[in-house]
C-alpha cells in the first residue's frame, strides 16, 4: 500500500501521514495470509481500526462526508 502512497505523494504530500498506518496494514496483510498464521485480537482489532481511519481521514481531506 505504500507503492500507492509514494504515488500519490507528488499529488497530495500531506498524505504522508498515513504511512506508518499503511505500512502496518501491509505486514498484517502478509503476516496473516498463510494457514497457521493467526492475529491475536488487540492486532486484529488494530488493523480493523486503522483500515476505518485511513478512508475516513482521506474523505475528510477530501471535504467528503467521512
Amino acid at each position: 500500500m505504500t507503492f500507492l502512497l509514494d504515488l500519490l505523494l507528488p499529488v497530495e504530500p500531506n498524505y504522508d501521514i498515513f504511512r506508518q498506518k499503511l505500512l502496518a496494514l501491509t505486514a498484517f496483510a502478509v503476516a496473516y495470509r498463510y494457514p497457521g498464521a493467526s492475529a491475536d485480537k488487540d492486532t486484529a482489532r488494530q488493523a480493523l481500526k486503522f483500515c476505518k481511519e485511513v478512508p475516513q481521514e482521506v474523505r475528510l481531506s477530501l471535504g467528503l462526508s467521512p
